[in-house]
């Protein structure tokens, strides 16, 4: 057995936006299993490998009272940089967390060697998903969150409190806001930055995307839902980006606030940047459908995706789509951010 496959209830993390009762119970029984293990008890250090931002300074802080030991995480983006870390650090790995197909796996240190025989079946897949969306518009609202993930390196003393903080060219921490993927690291900072000046060609590609996303709504009023009534029913649109960028979308919706979190070490959807673009699994498919026949780059890494089908991506079903997004969530996370914002700077103009 590969360590411990965590069961359906507290154990398996959803990666597409975890809640703080499931990191602290995640803590809490790694700790006790830690705890119990004569080999981690006697440990002045332990490394764990983890997704990134899968554990804030605060989780870290309540890890290193319960070992006193010193817990150093060694954070990954995405699958390439998981694998090379492997390589280069699998002896020294005392704890993997391994997020596979929307799941995340707990490994211990004798069994991180055996990460390439890790298996999940659609059927769990399946399983987990329906726990978490038993319904079509469960789906659809599920898909319509993006988390960010906060780069922060662990020698410094001070780390930013405040959206603004961050947002602020001054400040220099831009760069350190990110997406899984080299890819999403770029286009994030494109959107974070919301520049109608730049000429990078990341920036072109994003904007160039934007505007075929507005000629699609208008051809199909109905495929997207852009507008500031359309968000959550809860009034509160929780944004990274600055004063000035909201002010339109307030204007549009009264009712609508806009919230800044004072503490970044709050779980992601505490100060993920929420939307709701389709209002059922419809909606979702039509939306999916569309990013494929789009020229964007992300089609290319869509290709990928469904390689194994050997389909062409002129001839994928909503059933390769859906494995695909539902296998590596922040694909449609981030093309979900992507038109949103794009749309609704679009209008400004």
């Amino acid at each position: 057995m590969i360590g411990h496959v965590l069961s359906m209830d507290w154990h398996v993390v959803n990666a597409i936006g975890m809640q703080m009762d499931l990191l602290k119970t995640l803590a809490l029984g790694m700790c006790a299993t830690l705890l119990t293990c004569s080999v981690f008890a006697k440990q002045s250090v332990i490394t764990v490998l983890a997704p990134n931002n899968y554990f804030p300074p605060s989780l870290l802080k309540q890890f290193e009272t319960e070992f006193s030991a010193t817990v150093n995480v060694i954070n990954y983006n995405d699958v390439r940089i998981r694998d090379e870390l492997f390589e280069s650090y699998s002896e020294k790995i005392d704890i993997a967390l391994i997020d596979k197909q929307g799941l995340l796996y707990y490994i211990e240190k004798n069994d991180v060697a055996n990460l390439a025989n890790l298996k999940v079946t659609k059927q769990r897949i399946d399983e987990h998903l329906q726990a978490l969306a038993p319904t079509q518009s469960d789906f659809a609202r599920l898909i319509s969150y993006t988390s960010f993930g906060v780069l922060y390196n662990q020698s410094e003393t001070t780390l930013p409190k405040t959206w603004s903080q961050i947002l602020n060219p001054s400040s220099g921490l831009i760069d350190k806001v990110a997406l899984p993927g080299t890819y999403n690291n770029a286009m994030t900072v494109a959107l974070l930055s919301l520049s109608k000046t730049k000429s990078d060609d990341w920036h072109t590609e994003i904007s160039s995307a934007g505007r075929k996303l507005q000629a699609a709504r208008n051809a199909n009023p109905n495929l997207f839902s852009f507008a500031a009534q359309d968000v959550l029913s809860e009034k509160i649109y929780i944004a990274p980006m600055k004063d000035t960028a909201a002010a339109p979308l307030m204007k549009l919706n009264p009712n609508l606030t806009f919230g800044y979190p004072e503490n970044l070490t709050r779980v992601f959807h505490e100060y993920a940047f929420v939307h709701s673009l389709t209002q059922n699994i419809d909606g979702a498919v039509q939306f999916m459908n569309f990013i494929t026949r789009s020229d964007s780059l992300h089609a290319i890494e869509l290709q990928s995706g469904v390689s194994s089908a050997e389909k062409d991506l002129t001839d994928v079903q909503n059933s390769d789509l859906f494995d695909f997004f539902i296998s590596d969530p922040a694909n449609v996370q981030f093309e979900l951010l992507k038109s949103s914002v794009f749309e609704r700077v679009s209008n400004e103009k």
